[in-house]
């Protein structure tokens, strides 16, 4: 909820005030959402990522479509091996991306 009102006030034009000071904290614990439906969050970032995109001015929406990226192979890290590599297949700029490195080297090494 709090990622999509951010992006519906960007995509409004509307830009926050940044300040030094904390205003607010969350804990995560082993049963919190955050950490038991990451999954999950991460798809309907996916959804929202999409669907305000478009709506944000070039350089927002460059950052948007950075992290949507990002976002996608977030998720596909997670999957099975044969479907990450099915991934890379179909994207195989993928490999510039440390994080799909390490997810397969991290597979490789724990498949020995």
């Amino acid at each position: 909820m709090d990622f999509e009102f951010w992006l519906r006030m960007l995509s409004a034009g509307l830009r926050p005030t940044l300040l030094d000071v904390g205003l607010a904290t969350y804990r995560l614990y082993d049963a919190s959402k955050t950490c038991t439906q990451s999954n999950g969050f991460l798809r309907e970032h996916l959804v929202v990522e999409r669907r305000y995109a478009r709506r944000l001015a070039w350089p927002d929406r460059l950052k948007v479509w950075r992290r949507l990226g990002y976002t996608q192979r977030a998720l596909a890290s997670r999957a099975s091996r044969r479907l990450l590599w099915t991934r890379v297949i179909q994207r195989p700029w993928w490999l510039g991306s440390q994080q799909i490195r390490q997810a397969l080297w991290g597979r490789v090494v724990s498949d020995q």
